[in-house]
C-alpha cells in the first residue's frame, strides 16, 4: 500500500504543476495581447510647424499699408491662425489683430493680408511680424515699412 500512495502523490503533484503552468501561460499570453493592443492604439503626436516664406508690400492707402504674408504649414495637422502681431525693435506690440481662426491645411502655402495703420508705425523702420496659431505654432518675419507721407 505504501508504494501505491507514493505514486498517487507524485501523479497529483504532476497534475498540480501542469495546471499551474497552463494558468501562467494563459495569463502571460493574455497580458501580451493586451499590451500589443494598447501599443497599436497609441496615436503619434502631431507635429506642429508654421513657416513664413515671404512678405511683401502690396498696397498703400491714406491711413495704412498692406502686406501679403505667405505662410506654409510644414507640419502634419491643420493649423488655425489666431493672432498677428507687429512688434517694434524693442519688442513692444505696435499693432495686433485677430486672424479669424482661419485653417491652414498640412503642406499648404497660403497668404495672409496684413493691414498696418500708418499711425502705428514709422516709415523706413523695420518691424517684426509674429503669426500665432491656436495650436501654439509661431512664425516670425521682419518687414521694412515704407510709405509716402
Amino acid at each position: 500500500m505504501r508504494g501505491i500512495s507514493t505514486i498517487v502523490a507524485i501523479l497529483i503533484l504532476i497534475v498540480i504543476i501542469a495546471v499551474a503552468a497552463i494558468l501562467v501561460y494563459g495569463w502571460t499570453v493574455g497580458l501580451m495581447a493586451t499590451m500589443g493592443r494598447e501599443a497599436q492604439s497609441e496615436t503619434k503626436p502631431f507635429s506642429v510647424c508654421l513657416r513664413i516664406v515671404a512678405a511683401q508690400k502690396v498696397w498703400e492707402g491714406v491711413d495704412g499699408v498692406s502686406y501679403e504674408i505667405w505662410l506654409m504649414n510644414c507640419g502634419d495637422s491643420t493649423l488655425h491662425l489666431d493672432y498677428v502681431y507687429v512688434l517694434a525693435p524693442d519688442g513692444t506690440v505696435v499693432h495686433s489683430y485677430y486672424a479669424g481662426d482661419w485653417p491652414v491645411s498640412p503642406g499648404s502655402t497660403e497668404y495672409l493680408w496684413l493691414w498696418i495703420p500708418k499711425s502705428a508705425v514709422e516709415s523706413g523702420k523695420r518691424y517684426l511680424v509674429k503669426v500665432v496659431t491656436r495650436e501654439g505654432a509661431e512664425a516670425y518675419t521682419t518687414i521694412k515699412v515704407v510709405y509716402s507721407s
